[in-house]
């Protein structure tokens, strides 16, 4: 009769952040990079009705000149954004970055529309003056706005490096617990120690979810919801694939049990699912 041996193991010691930290969603990234590409496509707008003319149309300057709205959702958006430590410098000189180019981008506007309220009545020495003032107010906030769509592209990268590393269906526990590295023939013993299938992970966690709130748990519903929407979701990438749209799916579903877990029981997802 074949002895069972009984593997015992050190405790695994806290997983790195990469392995608990969601990153920045991509999608919504390139959403702040198409409305800082708008921004520049309205200063390049005004740019072509003031430059080197010595007649303006007022009534078309005002109807291009525009409110830097679009950079105060991105201003909003990068403030309410979560990520992971590792992007939490990029993330911070995104915000920056992104209050330098409405701060300029509304000098701009606030300038143009001065002008446009003086017209038709200036003369030709304050034309040119208001002229070349809107002009430098362009130039600047175009740089702006560029420094600031140039760092998103980086935060972008980042992103897509982190969901590579995250994303790995197949985390080391070696990369949990270094002792264990130390001691191969627990591992030449029980090869299957050495993985642990990141979505079996998952799987339990949401169990673990709706055993801890209850059958009459007023949140219930939402994490059964979120459960079908995950199982949908690893069933796919299973059949034909991981891809982004699939990805990005699977974290705003992470996100939402994260958020359930810690405002009803106080603990994260991330420990209900024991990694």
């Amino acid at each position: 009769m074949q002895d069972n041996k009984v593997i015992s193991l050190p405790p695994l010691t806290f997983p790195p952040a990469w392995a608990v930290e969601l990153p920045l969603m991509n999608e919504d990234i390139r959403q702040l990079q198409i409305k800082v590409q708008q921004a520049l496509e309205d200063l390049s707008q005004v740019a072509a009705i003031v430059d080197g003319k010595r007649y303006i149309n007022s009534v078309l300057l005002a109807g291009k000149n525009k409110e830097p709205k679009l950079l105060e959702e991105v201003q909003n958006e990068l403030r309410n954004m979560k990520c992971s430590t590792d992007q939490t410098k990029w993330l911070d000189q995104a915000r920056t970055l992104a209050d330098n180019a409405y701060a300029s981008f509304d000098e701009c506007f606030r300038v143009t529309t001065h002008f446009v309220n003086l017209l038709p009545n200036v003369k030709e020495a304050e034309f040119r003056r208001h002229i070349i003032n809107i002009q430098k107010c362009q130039e600047t906030a175009k740089h702006k706005c560029e420094y600031l769509n140039n760092h998103l592209k980086q935060l972008l990268n980042s992103s897509d490096a982190l969901e590579k590393q995250t994303e790995n269906n197949l985390i080391d526990i070696r990369s949990y617990q270094p002792d264990i590295q130390e001691n191969s023939s627990l591992l030449k013993e029980s090869p299957s120690l050495a993985k642990v299938d990141i979505f079996s992970l998952y799987k339990a966690g949401v169990k673990k979810l709706i055993d801890e709130l209850g059958n009459d748990h007023s949140r219930l519903v939402d994490v059964l919801t979120y459960e079908a929407r995950l199982l949908e979701n690893i069933d796919e990438k299973e059949k034909n694939g991981d891809y982004e749209g699939l990805r990005a799916n699977r974290y705003e579903i992470l996100r939402g049990l994260n958020r359930v877990a810690l405002e009803e029981l106080g603990k994260s997802f991330n420990e209900l699912c024991g990694i």
